[in-house]
C-alpha cells in the first residue's frame, strides 16, 4: 500500500526557505513544500526574493513547488519559463 505524502502548506511571511529548511531539520514529516505564490506584473519583473526563495541551492531539506499567478496565459508561460529550474513541479494559478 503507498505512503500518504505530507505537502507543508504556504504562509506569505513566514514559510520561507529558511524556515523550510529549519522545520526540516528539526522536526522532518514533510514530502515537499509549497512555496508562497508569486503574481505575474505586467512588465514582467519579479522580486528578487521570492524567486531566492524558491531557488534549489535554497532549499536543500525539502523539494519546493513554486505557485505561479498570472492573469493572462502569455504572462503565465514567461513566468513559469523564468522558474524552470524546479526540480520538482510547478503549480500555475489564473485568475
Amino acid at each position: 500500500m503507498r505512503q500518504p505524502r505530507f505537502y507543508m502548506a504556504p504562509m506569505r511571511g513566514f514559510t520561507d526557505h529558511l524556515f523550510r529548511n529549519s522545520f526540516a531539520d528539526h522536526f522532518g514529516g514533510f514530502d515537499l513544500a509549497v512555496a508562497p505564490i508569486i503574481a505575474s506584473k505586467r512588465d514582467n519583473k519579479i522580486k528578487k526574493t521570492y524567486v531566492k526563495d524558491v531557488l534549489p541551492e535554497n532549499n536543500t531539506r525539502l523539494p519546493v513547488v513554486p505557485q505561479i499567478l498570472s492573469k493572462t496565459a502569455r504572462d503565465l508561460i514567461v513566468l513559469a519559463n523564468y522558474l524552470k529550474f524546479s526540480k520538482c513541479c510547478l503549480d500555475a494559478l489564473m485568475g
